[in-house]
């Protein structure tokens, strides 16, 4: 397969300090094709507010219905549409721009 299609999830509580630079670090990748779901965990700081400013279709927020512990809401990937290949960025971590194309 020539052009395998990635999803990037990034579970987010109150991570506003960091999202912004782990979101710009996928959307600088070499390989442009993958999908970010960010799984927001009811944040009461800017977290949403950063994740929703970036305008780019291949990000969507995947809200939780209640605030939930760490585990339940990392449990949520099980229940997404993922693409072929799947990676787990935690939201204070940025890739390098050749991440998905290694």
């Amino acid at each position: 397969m020539p052009n395998p299609e990635f999803t990037i999830v990034i579970p987010v509580r109150n991570g506003e300090n960091y999202i912004g630079a782990a979101i710009s670090s996928i959307l600088s990748q070499s390989y442009p094709h993958f999908n970010i779901l960010v799984l927001e965990n009811g944040s009461t700081d800017k977290t949403v507010e950063i994740v929703s400013k970036i305008a780019d279709d291949r990000i969507r927020i995947v809200p939780a219905a209640s605030p939930l512990e760490m585990e339940a809401n990392w449990r949520r990937i099980l229940d997404l549409d993922l693409a072929e290949y799947l990676t787990i960025l935690g939201h204070d971590d940025i890739c390098t721009p050749n991440f998905c194309k290694r």
